[in-house]
């Protein structure tokens, strides 16, 4: 498959970016399952461990990181992305997650508050459902 790829790509690299941009997906989506789960862990318990504090911030920043790749790798997505974001149903959902992400990178201690995992937990599952 790869001979085939550079045999007929080899005028410019369209089909290796679009290839290097789905690994990136995939694996930005991995990252965002893991941090998703520290973040639950976070509001079921009040607080985080410090080494798991730090696998929080390492896999939510890989995260945006690779997806801030993808759409330097193909600029056209740029307008899709933003289509989404601005017609996803439950985007005041993610709104409200950003505010979460804060209170974690913080490391604002509050009271247990399972309401608050248990938001996060949907808005991961939701989010997800959505970009499907």
């Amino acid at each position: 498959m790869t001979q085939q790829i550079k045999e007929t790509d080899r005028s410019n690299s369209g089909v290796w970016r679009y290839l290097i941009s789905f690994k990136n997906l995939l694996r930005s989506i991995e990252n965002f399952g893991i941090s998703v789960v520290h973040g639950i862990n976070y509001f079921a318990s009040g607080s985080l461990p410090k080494d798991k504090h730090i696998y929080y911030v390492q896999h939510d920043t890989i995260c945006n990181d690779l997806l801030y790749s993808i759409l330097h790798y193909i600029p056209t997505l740029r307008s899709f992305y933003d289509n989404i974001i601005n017609n996803m149903t439950n985007y005041p959902l993610v709104k409200k997650w950003y505010v979460t992400k804060a209170t974690i990178l913080g490391k604002v201690v509050d009271q247990i508050q399972l309401e608050r995992s248990e938001v996060a937990f949907r808005l991961f599952t939701d989010g997800n459902h959505t970009l499907r």
